[in-house]
């Protein structure tokens, strides 16, 4: 794998993982305002979770 796709998904898995805090974040204020959605976001931020390690743990075995 070259170095330039190697940035591309480092710099993917990062942003993954930033949407997964937010989401995580707004689930956490749902569930403090009492919100039905707060489930939803907290669903949201674990697939984006799961997504994130996937594109890190290519950069690591190296597809």
């Amino acid at each position: 794998m070259t170095e330039d796709k190697k940035r591309m998904y480092r710099f993917a898995a990062i942003c993954f993982f930033i949407g997964s805090a937010a989401f995580y974040l707004a689930s956490v204020i749902g569930f403090i305002s009492g919100s039905h959605t707060a489930v939803l976001y907290m669903a949201l931020g674990s697939s984006l979770l799961c997504l994130g390690g996937g594109m890190f743990n290519r950069t690591v075995n190296e597809v």
